[in-house]
């Protein structure tokens, strides 16, 4: 931890204690909530409460609720664990990073593995879903979610997570031949966050989605969560799938969805019969049936298989078939599945047989020198129709074998024999091989060729054998003694004993390991044992033991003694010998061995029995056994206490030594084993039923105990146990009957028919009842009712008896077990004669009329007979009519036919039917009926007799009871009825004005009834004042009644025609007294003329527009009137009006009619004063004056000149003036505005405008650079009127609302191409944005200010700079003209490139003050030091380190695994040889792959002797230049590192002592140099040149042989000679040649880069240069590495590596603190300072920050010129 941090936390919380840090996780990563001391889910929710920056509450609190402390920090921990500082990230819920500092909340991650947040402040504006993201125990970064809110927002209970339900997203995730299938179904959350994801199918049980099926993918935004959700299904059903979430609150009650995603997901039907036909070698046809109807056309895929089990084709096909090519020499596994709707089908599969086969038999073992065969045979399966063109053996040339005489390898014949086998034919050829010699060992093939019948498909099938020589395998023997009682033993196959022993006895087992006496081999011998569990070495035993061997050294006996024998010593003892084998007879061919590794082995094994166990038997009951009853027996098996492993218990039951069950014969018997604890179990036989013939007899138990197959080393017991069974016949049944109830039709009846059996029986008794009636015999249906175990009764239930059920009824009982062959029966029969009598008739006597039985007039009786329905048997209806108790008529009906007789005289008045048939079942009709009723005769008593007589062939029914009833009816005579005059009274008009017609005439009418049936006529009669008035008579004929009527008519009315007016009627019946009716009367009134009068009761109801006026007259005064309103406005409408008229009703005897006038036009919430008008023909009348007011009304027109006074980007002020007061129709109230911008969104905020009658008004809820249209309306105290587009307006420009959109970045290795859009909300013209990036690797930041255009929504940016596999972050944000807005992020990391160098640790090798390699530390003559650090840049992720170590014959590169934080890695080579030169490289590998190699060349041990001189060398003079070359000498020839030592020495003939002395030169050069310029050479002297090899040896420095040349002085430009010169066209030649050389060599020493050992380099030397010769101390080295001793500890071997063909080993060093050659200035090697003109860049060094691969290959030995 920080100290910057720590003293953050002391500012923070005073004396407040911050706490320990929770324990991180062993696994993954979490959330840990340091307040509750619990883990939380991802995406759970906590309060701002739950969380703190220090300790302050101990575990268990409630929200807000501060504890006392306990020791732990009481923040929200995001945890992993990886052990490593300085990790993880946590993000705000609008996505940017929780930084260090700050408040409310800030992040600490300085902890190992973890990261806190940590608050100290309300998290109300900050509230939402963070992320925390966090790498786990891999290094992969997890992200984490967790809602945090204020206190009050967190217990908000109606706060519930949103489920977008509507049309949810599929995806099918999974290969269409996955089973199951995986599918996804996504929609998004709101509001809360998705904790836990809850679904069903089709309402089926619901469970809760997996974290590893959830995919939940957060959209940051501010104070909301919005998470697409997808839920990941592996199934394959088709339903309707639901989902909702729940928000897991941590101490509170979760929140639940309320809606729910739901879709509808349907599975393709599947195809059905999927077969196949092999139509040729090549060709097989699949078919098979179509898929269900689905609602698409269903796509067809087929995928095929191998017999290993690869996919070797797939098809897709809509058709039903499909042809493939598959080969006959393999068997395929053909998956076809259909797709078409959302999931595909079931998968059906169907396997493709071989049908073509060709193996090689071959022997177990081939030595040198050996006979033996390979016999090849070719398979064909039945019914393949192909012929065998060819069949051979060819060697690995593929050269046939085509003779059975000529070689060492023949053919047994030269065609291949023929054989049918299983109905296949099998083709056998076989190769001999008479003498195997090591030239013959190699593979040979045996094919054939094919054909089945066409051209095209000749196909070829083979199969190859590789010879090789085997080597016998070393013999190894185990034998055994043994003293005390040994058991069993048996020497099995292959040296393998099984020994039976018991425990306390002595046993020695002895191994004997006998070596193969013609080959040199090394013997390594094991001797182990194992049991079964575990396996323990010879020395691991704790047993006495010795290894001896014989003089030879060819027989090792290791001897174990056991004594005694003990329950552990029970496994298999197992000798091994181990053999390498280098060759024959001592010879070191390795051509003559083919195996370098041989084994032998031999086992003893030592068995011991399971201890015995007790078995005993016992029955179920031990009563008489009866065949046809269950019954068990049951066998308890104790094992032995000592068995303490678990063991596997068997039982075999035996009936008198037979098995049982045994077979079909024995379904009736099952056995059972349990196990009541590991050593007590029970077998059971159980016996469903006994059988007497089959199952008596004596029963064992046969126990057998096995142990488990791991226990190899137990062998099984055995033991039994036995009882006897007797069993008797099953006694018959015993049958008894009883009756119940009451034999009448219609009552409930039963019999009841009661079997007894014996106890326990398996089957119910067979019961049947039969009834004999009518001659008939039937079966009739029961009822079965179980009265206890040996007890049954079977009922015959009658619910409701008819004359049918009569009869002679028996019961039959039977027992049949069908397990058995056996059937008991006892019948007993019961007779019963149910004599059943007709039960009582129901009868029903009506009339046709009840009233108005009027002498004269006809009536009907009618007799309605009923008979029981339970009499179901044929029968005949007697009928009797009687009149006071005599008999008038009698009739009967038998059977359906209908006989009548009359016995009365006199016919014609009353007439008797015969008995009918009704349309009910027994139902009957007989009817009395009087054509003319009598007053006198016919009033009297009248009786309906009925009997029921049942037919002559039903016995037992009987003849019903006589039945009767009555009716008595009484005759009248008619009256008259119906009297009426009209009108009851009459107001006429005296004959005046014309108005007075048609008041002044008037029709007086009488009528009055009388029955139609009634013959006498009725008599109308009028009378005025007493005197009789002659009308006019009608009548009318009616179905019920006549009706007469008698009118008297008045054409003109005067004041005599007043007066009073009745009418008489009367009848008059013949042979009878009159009937006469009262009088009606009637008055009439002739008025004479008046005025009206005036309404009364007037009301106004008024309407908006309109008023009702209602009045009421109380008469008319003479003649109808007329009636209207005149009124007057008090405001609007001041000019009197007059309504619309209404006239009275043209009866003017009407008093108190009401009438309603309607007032039409009228202006809206105004006075009217009117009067109510009445007028007739004499004139008009009206009322007093009175006045109402109408109601108001919606306004009609809108405000008007909307005008907007301001111009902000956030708020406008509009001003109106009122609409015209005509239109306002109403007292004004508000106004309503509202307003819409451009974009369709609405403006809130706008509401006080509807109740203030202020014309202005300021709107702040606008946004900046946006058009609004605004509606404004007028409101009064109705309500709002129309409204109108007023105004419209746009904002001023403002800073963006939102942040750029879609911030992506694409990097490459160097660059990051960022792209991103405009904001959605831009509030004004974006002119330009603002980048951020910061590399995260070297903590630096570049911003960059990008102009763009107007319309430019989408920008890309490139920035460079960047390193391979760095990580960056960006922001972005856009600026109008106003300022900038919020920014968007993103991160991401550059590519990856090879990585640089490793840091080898190097020393490096100076000569004369040359440095001329580097080299790795030398241990001693034949070890080094190879010590090296990862790169400083790995470009990427390191997964391993390749080392290679070589000579120049040999490359042994190796891999070294990357170990994340090690610091150091370091190998030691041991076995290397003196004088060679090893070339050491180690390269980095990444991703990408290899990266640069850091090398070194190194000598253990150089040669103590220079044993090579310098050849070809090569000198001329060029000015005052000497060029020297030479041949180079290599590393391998000089046996050591080396320079080139040149000495320059002046002629003693020289012209001047002073020049010989001042031009003296000795230089040296590197070995891999072949060339040297030595200018500024003075051209007056000529010069000796020595060169020589400088041997760099743990002595110091030797020189070896020298080479010497002259090389005269420069030409002068006289032409004089002398004898000794050369001539001048030969020295010009000389020189153009070596000129032209020189400037090839020059050119290639610029170019070429030195990548090896023999690289040449070339060097200019002026005579300023003067290199030292003094011999380097300490073998010329200069490192500042420490002497490394191979003490213990210190290095651990690896594996074995050859470099040269002797027995080198590679040792590796463990971590130390070696110095590291790399980019630190402490870690770099000094290096000897060199001549400015000859710069070496050290090939290990680092690239710097930025540089490219290209660069990076740079860096080698370039000799700059």
């Amino acid at each position: 931890m920080s100290w910057l941090f720590l003293l953050s936390l002391v500012l923070h919380v005073s004396c407040q204690q911050f706490g320990s840090l929770p324990p991180r996780p062993t696994k993954g990563v979490r959330l840990f909530l340091g307040e509750k001391n619990v883990t939380i889910a991802s995406f759970s929710m906590i309060a701002a409460g739950l969380f703190h920056d220090t300790d302050i509450d101990g575990p268990g609190n409630a929200v807000g609720v501060v504890g006392s402390p306990d020791g732990q920090n009481d923040g929200l921990w995001c945890q992993s664990s990886l052990n490593q500082n300085m990790i993880g990230t946590w993000y705000y819920p609008n996505g940017t990073t929780v930084l260090g500092s700050g408040s409310p909340l800030f992040a600490d991650n300085t902890a190992t593995g973890q990261i806190g947040l940590l608050r100290i402040g309300g998290i109300g504006n900050v509230q939402g879903l963070y992320r925390c993201v966090i790498p786990n125990e891999e290094g992969i970064n997890q992200a984490l979610y967790v809602a945090a809110y204020g206190n009050g927002n967190f217990l908000k209970d109606d706060e519930i997570p949103i489920v977008d339900g509507l049309n949810p997203s599929f995806q099918l995730l999974s290969s269409v031949d996955a089973d199951p299938p995986v599918f996804s179904l996504s929609f998004n959350v709101t509001n809360r966050s998705p904790t836990i994801v809850t679904c069903s199918v089709d309402n089926g049980n619901q469970f809760n989605v997996s974290d590893n099926d959830l995919i939940r993918t957060v959209t940051p935004v501010n104070n909301d969560v919005q998470v697409q959700v997808s839920v990941i299904f592996r199934m394959r059903v088709s339903g309707q799938y639901k989902c909702f979430v729940t928000t897991d609150r941590i101490k509170a009650t979760p929140l639940v969805s309320t809606n729910m995603t739901m879709r509808n997901v349907t599975v393709t039907g599947s195809p059905s019969n999927l077969t196949y036909s092999r139509d040729s070698l090549l060709s097989v046809t699949l078919g098979w049936s179509p898929s269900a109807v689905i609602s698409a056309t269903p796509q067809y895929h087929v995928f095929v298989n191998n017999s290993n089990g690869i996919i070797i084709m797939s098809n897709n096909t809509t058709n039903t078939e499909l042809s493939l090519s598959l080969y006959p020499d393999d068997k395929y596994n053909i998956r076809l599945v259909a797709t078409g709707e959302d999931l595909p089908s079931e998968i059906i599969t169907v396997t493709v047989s071989q049908v073509v086969s060709i193996d090689v038999q071959r022997p177990v073992m081939m030595l040198l020198s050996s006979s033996f065969s390979l016999s090849c045979t070719l398979t064909i399966a039945p019914k393949v129709n192909v012929t065998v063109i060819d069949m051979f053996w060819a060697n690995s040339n593929l050269n046939h074998f085509n003779s059975t005489t000529d070689g060492d390898i023949v053919l047994d014949a030269l065609e291949p024999t023929m054989i049918s086998v299983n109905d296949s034919v099998v083709y056998t050829l076989t190769l001999n091989f008479s003498s195997l010699q090591p030239s013959q060992v190699g593979e040979y093939v045996c094919g054939a060729l094919l054909n089945d019948g066409a051209a095209t498909n000749i196909i070829s099938v083979a199969s190859n054998y590789s010879i090789v020589v085997q080597v016998p395998t070393p013999s190894v023997i185990v034998e055994y003694n043994a003293t005390g009682h040994l058991v069993d033993g048996e020497l099995a196959e292959g040296q393998f004993l099984d020994i039976m022993f018991e425990f306390g006895q002595s046993l020695t087992i002895t191994c004997t390991i006998t070596t193969v006496e013609r080959l040199v081999v090394t013997p390594m011998i094991t001797f182990i044992k194992m049991n079964d569990t575990d396996m323990e070495m010879l020395s691991n035993l704790n047993r006495p033991y010795s290894i001896t061997t014989d003089d030879t050294g060819s027989v090792t006996n290791y001897t174990l003694i056991l004594d005694p024998v003990r329950f552990d010593d029970a496994g298999m003892y197992t000798c091994i010998a181990e053999f390498n084998v280098t060759g024959f007879n001592n010879t070191n061919d390795p051509s003559t061995a083919t195996y370098d590794y041989q084994e032998a082995n031999g086992n003893f094994i030592l068995i011991f029995d399971i201890p015995p166990v007790i078995v005993t038997i016992s029955k179920e009951h031990n009563d008489t056994l009866y065949a046809g009853t269950p019954f068990f027996i049951k066998c308890d098996i104790m094992l032995n206490p000592l068995v303490s492993i678990p063991v596997t218990v068997t039982n075999q039951w035996t009936r008198d030594g037979t098995n049982v069950p045994m077979g079909s014969s024995d379904a009736t018997i099952t056995e059972g084993l349990n196990m009541i604890n590991s050593l007590h179990y029970n077998a059971t036989l159980m016996f469903y039923p006994l059988d007497n013939a089959d199952d008596s007899g004596m029963y064992t138990c046969n126990v057998e105990v096995n142990a488990p197959y791991s226990y190899k080393y137990l062998r099984n017991t055995s033991t039994n146990a036995s009882t006897s069974i007797p069993v008797i016949a099953t006694p018959v049944p015993v049958v008894q009957i009883v009756s119940m109830g009451i034999a009448e039709p219609g009552e409930e009846y039963m019999l009841n028919c009661t079997v007894t059996v014996v106890d326990g029986l398996i089957v119910s008794p067979v019961i049947t009842w039969t009834k004999r009636s009518a001659n008939n015999v039937i079966s009739v249906p029961p009822v079965l009712m179980t009265v206890s175990n040996v007890m049954s009764s079977l009922y015959l239930n009658f619910s409701s008896l008819n004359t049918s059920d009569a009869g002679l009824y028996t019961c039959e009982a039977s027992i049949n077990v069908s397990q058995m062959s056996m059937v008991a029966r006892n019948n007993e029969s019961w007779n019963l004669r149910l004599k059943i009598t007709i039960p009582f008739i129901y009868l029903h006597v009506s009339q046709s009329k009840e009233s108005n039985l009027l002498a004269g007039s006809n009536l009907i009786l009618t007799c309605d007979i009923s008979v029981d329905p339970n009499v179901d048997t044929p029968f005949t209806v007697n009928v009797t009519w009687n009149m006071t108790d005599q008999q008038i008529m009698s009739n009967s009906n038998f059977g359906g036919e209908i006989n009548s007789s009359s016995m009365l005289a006199d016919t014609d008045r009353v007439n008797i039917s015969s008995v009918m048939m009704r349309s009910g079942f027994n139902e009957y009709r007989s009817t009395l009926n009087f054509t003319t009723l009598s007053s006198i005769e016919d009033s009297g008593t009248y009786t309906c007799i009925v009997t029921i007589v049942p037919a002559s062939a039903y016995e037992y029914v009987m003849t019903s009871d006589t039945n009767y009833t009555n009716i008595h009816f009484t005759v009248t005579d008619p009256i008259v009825g119906g009297l009426f005059a009209s009108p009851n009274s009459f107001l006429g008009l005296e004959t005046s004005c014309p108005d007075s017609d048609p008041y002044d005439n008037f029709t007086l009418t009488c009528t009055a009834t009388k029955p139609t049936i009634v013959i006498p006529n009725l008599v109308i009669a009028w009378t005025h004042n007493g005197t009789i008035e002659s009308g006019t008579v009608t009548t009318t004929g009616g179905n019920m009644t006549t009706t007469v009527t008698n009118t008297l008519s008045f054409d003109s009315s005067t004041a005599s025609d007043s007066g009073t007016y009745r009418c008489t009627a009367s009848i008059t019946v013949p042979d009878s007294t009159d009937i006469v009716t009262t009088s009606e009367g009637i008055t009439v009134t002739i008025t004479s003329q008046s005025l009206p009068v005036p309404a009364t009761n007037v009301t106004a109801t008024p309407g908006t527009t309109t008023a009702a006026i209602s009045f009421i007259i109380p008469n008319i005064a003479y003649t109808p009137e007329a009636y209207s309103v005149k009124y007057t406005g008090a405001i609007l409408q001041t000019t009197q009006a007059t309504s619309s008229i209404r006239m009275s009703s043209y009866d003017i005897t009407a008093i108190n009619q009401e009438f309603t006038i309607m007032l039409t036009g009228l202006e809206e919430d105004n006075t009217y004063t009117y009067t109510v008008d009445s007028t007739n023909c004499l004139g008009t009348t009206s009322t007093v004056e009175m006045s109402f007011r109408t109601l108001p009304a919606l306004p009609v027109a809108p405000p008007m000149n909307c005008t907007n006074v301001t111009f902000l980007p956030y708020n406008v002020t509009l001003t109106w003036t009122a609409p015209p007061l005509m239109n306002q129709n109403g007292a004004p109230v508000g106004y309503n505005l509202t307003c819409m911008n451009t974009n369709g969104v609405s403006v809130n905020g706008l509401s006080p405008t509807r109740s203030s009658t202020n014309t202005m008004f300021t709107i702040t809820d606008v946004m900046p650079f946006t058009g609004y249209t605004c509606e404004l309306s007028f409101i009064n105290v109705v309500g709002e009127g129309p409204s109108s587009t007023q105004c419209t307006f746009e904002t001023a420009q403002s800073v963006p609302y939102n942040s750029p959109q879609n911030f992506t970045s694409i990097p490459d290795q160097t660059s990051v191409l960022f792209s991103w859009m405009e904001p959605t909300s831009t509030n004004g013209i974006i002119i330009n944005y603002d980048l951020t990036v910061t590399n995260l690797d070297e903590s630096k930041s570049m911003s960059f200010i990008i102009e763009v255009n107007p319309n430019q929504r989408f920008i890309d940016y490139n920035v460079d700079g960047f390193s391979p596999y760095q990580n960056y972050t960006a922001s972005v944000s856009a600026s109008t003209i106003i300022g900038a807005g919020p920014v968007a992020t993103t991160a991401g990391r550059t590519l990856p490139d090879i990585p640089s160098s490793p840091h080898l640790v190097l020393s490096p090798v100076v000569i004369n003050s040359l440095t001329v390699a580097y080299t790795v530390p030398v241990l001693n003559e034949t070890t080094i030091n190879i010590t090296w650090s990862p790169p400083s840049h790995s470009n990427g992720e390191i997964t391993e380190f390749i080392f290679g170590i070589a000579t120049d014959a040999i490359d042994s590169p190796n891999n070294v695994s990357f170990v994340p934080g090690k610091a150091s890695y370091s190998l030691i080579f041991e076995g290397l040889k003196e004088r060679i030169p090893y070339y050491v490289s180690v390269v980095a590998v990444n991703q990408v792959g290899e990266g640069n190699p850091a090398t070194a060349i190194v000598f253990t041990k150089a040669d103590s002797s220079v044993t090579v001189s310098l050849s070809n060398v090569q000198a001329m003079r060029i000015g005052d230049t000497i060029v020297l070359s030479w041949d180079p000498v290599t590393l391998e020839e000089a046996k050591g590192f080396f320079v080139y030592s040149i000495k320059l020495t002046p002629d003693d003939d020289s012209t001047s002592s002073t020049l010989r002395q001042t031009n003296t030169r000795a230089i040296s050069v590197a070995y891999d140099t072949t060339s040297v310029n030595i200018t500024d050479t003075e051209p007056q002297l000529a010069y000796t040149v020595s060169i020589s090899v400088l041997l760099l040896s743990d002595v110091g420095l030797i020189k070896g042989p020298a080479f010497h040349t002259s090389i005269t002085m420069a030409p002068t430009n006289n032409s004089s000679t002398d004898n000794g010169s050369v001539p001048l066209l030969t020295v010009i030649v000389s020189t153009s040649l070596i000129l032209i050389f020189f400037v090839v060599l020059v050119l290639m020493s610029i170019t070429i880069v030195v990548l090896y050992r023999k690289n040449s380099k070339k060097f200019d030397i002026s005579k300023d240069i003067e290199l030292s010769v003094a011999p380097n101390p300490v073998y010329g080295l200069v490192t500042n590495t420490s002497t490394t001793q191979n003490n213990e500890d210190l290095y651990e071997k690896i594996d074995d590596y050859i470099y040269e063909p002797i027995d080198d080993r590679i040792v590796q060093q463990k971590e130390e603190d070696t110095p590291i050659v790399g980019d630190s200035g402490d870690n770099i090697i000094s290096i000897a300072k060199c001549p400015v003109y000859d710069t070496i860049t050290v090939p290990i060094s680092s690239p710097n920050q930025g540089e490219t691969n290209e660069e990076q290959d740079a860096d080698v030995y370039e000799i700059m010129p």
